[in-house]
Order: C-alpha cells, then structure tokens, then sequence
C-alpha cells in the first residue's frame, strides 16, 4: 500500500510548464492536495484559484532565482517535446532543456538554500534498446539531439545533488496518452491522442508500416500520480526513475482498440491505413521498447492502475464528452 505522499502541505511548489499538457494536469492534482501553486509558463493567461501566475524566460538566471527562491519544490516540465524541432535547432533545444536546471542550481546556491528539482526526462533516452524491459541501470545511448539533451540535463541534475545542493529527480517518461485541459503541440508527440481525435472526426487512422512496433504506454493520471508523488515524498532526495506502465503494446493493437471503441460509442467505422515509414522518420520511432518499473515501485510504492484497455476507452469517451 503506497503511504499518503502529501506530508507537508505548506511547502511551496511551482510547475515550470504549467500551461502544458503535463503541467497542466500536474495543477489540478496539487490544487486537491492542498498545496498553493506557481505557475511558470511563457503566456499565463488563465486564473486559477490558489495558484500564482507569473512569466518569463528560464534561460534568465534573474528570473530562475525568483522562482527558487519563492518555492521549495520545483517541478520542470517545461522545454521543448518535439525530436524533428531539436534536430532542426539543435542550439535552442540545448538552451531550454538545460539552462533552466543550471539557473535554479545557481540560484539555489547563492541563496543557500536545497529545492527539490523534478526533471521530466524521457524514455527514449536510452536509444535503441536490443532487450527489454529496460532497468535504469541501463546506459543511455541517445541517437537524437532531443534525447543527448536530455541526458545532459539529468547529469547536471545528478552532479548538483551529489555535491549538495539541490534534491533532483530524473523521472524517465514512456509514452504518455489521455485527456488533458492542453494537448502537445508537437506534431510527433501524442500520437495516440491525435489518432483518437481524427478518428472522432470521422478521419482515417494512418499507421506507419505494420504497427508492430511495442510501445510502453502509459495513462496521464497514472503519469501525474508518479511525478507528484516523487516529488513530495520525503523519503527521496535524488535519483533516476523510469515512469511507465511496465507493459508493452503493438501501435496496431492501439489503433484497433481506438478503431472499436469509436464503433461502439458513435457506429463509425474508422479504417486504418498503413502506409511505408516516411523517409525523414528517425530510428528512435521504429524502436520497441518496455521499462522496467521495479526501482520507483521499491522506492515509494508507486504502480500504475490503468491499463492500455481501460486507457484508450478512457479517452475516447472524454474526448467524445467534451466533443473534440
């Protein structure tokens, strides 16, 4: 049984990202809890009781001071998510993936005090992995400018924690699916969510070769539930975690359980077109991939409760709700 991780209801948190899928959602979890939230984003248009609102740039060590200096968890969900735009600006990706951590480390050790810092890293930073369920353990292998990022962002956070001056979380994301008040903007990101919207739409599902790539998909409460959790419980101080289902799915299987669900609530019958793997498609897209999720479980009794089935049926029948 997972111990009640909210023991400190009057630590100050901020969510850098706020306005983004996963912040967003992150928001309304830590409203429940009681906590008073900052909210970090570029554009902070919306108000939102018991939260505060501010803007900037994270690449300003000015502002990251401001934000450290005001909360005592920092969760970074912030940066870009998209691999086809870190190919293409490769400078900018590092900036916004990596100056950030820097900042608030600075920031942190001028005014001497330890924030917990939860970075959200990625899955596919461990590259084409040849076995699976893949363990922490693992050496990283990136193959995308998207991905070396990251992992220079996780070592930055590593080598700050082990001389003291920051708790920082490495949280290592499969792929994430499900309703949330803001979707990804990146075109290769979301994929399950965008086929499930086409396919409410009346559009045909496009499948890329056979499908029988294995992807470990996990549902966004169980992704915030994880990202919360580590980053309020106390026992933790450092470290890397995968957060993930632990089960892997073929991307047809996927498509077929969108393609009976849309049959079964609205009577369409949505075809799935597979079509050859565009020429510009990265290698990182054809892996198959699974992780190995006894390292979080063992640390603060953390598992996932929705499965692949449930989560799918989930989506479509929120996104049908808020007709999409």
């Amino acid at each position: 049984m997972m111990s009640n991780p909210f023991p400190q209801i009057n630590k100050r948190v901020a969510v850098i990202g706020a306005n983004g899928y996963l912040g967003s959602s992150l928001v309304v979890e830590l409203i429940k809890e009681q906590y008073v939230v900052t909210r970090v984003s570029k554009k902070n248009e919306r108000v939102i009781p018991n939260t505060f609102a501010v803007s900037g740039d994270l690449c300003d060590a000015d502002f990251c001071r401001t934000i450290t200096e005001k909360n005592d968890i920092i969760f970074l969900l912030s940066g870009n998510t998209s691999i086809k735009e870190a190919e293409n600006d490769p400078i900018k990706n590092l900036a916004t993936t990596v100056f950030p951590i820097i900042n608030i480390i600075n920031a942190a050790r001028e005014l001497r005090k330890i924030p917990r810092i939860i970075f959200a890293s990625t899955a596919t930073i461990y590259g084409l992995t040849p076995d699976v369920p893949i363990k922490e353990t693992y050496v990283p292998k990136p193959i995308t400018n998207y991905d070396l990022h990251k992992l220079f962002g996780e070592q930055q956070l590593n080598l700050a924690s082990e001389l003291g001056y920051v708790e920082g979380i490495s949280l290592r994301l499969a792929n994430v699916y499900g309703p949330s008040s803001n979707q990804s903007s990146s075109i290769d990101r979301g994929i399950i969510n965008k086929a499930a919207v086409d396919a409410i739409n009346g559009k045909n599902l496009t499948l890329y070769g056979d499908g029988s790539q294995i992807r470990d998909y996990i549902y966004i409460s169980d992704a915030i539930n994880a990202i919360k959790s580590v980053g309020v419980d106390y026992k933790l101080k450092n470290g890397t975690f995968n957060v993930a289902s632990g089960s892997g799915t073929k991307m047809v299987q996927v498509f077929e359980l969108i393609q009976k669900y849309i049959k079964t609530e609205t009577g369409q019958n949505i075809p799935i077109n597979q079509i050859p793997w565009p020429e510009i498609a990265n290698d990182i897209d054809r892996r198959n991939f699974t992780a190995d999720i006894l390292k979080i479980n063992g640390e603060i009794g953390w598992i996932p409760t929705v499965n692949i089935k449930e989560g799918v049926y989930l989506l479509i029948h929120s996104l049908l709700h808020n007709k999409v």
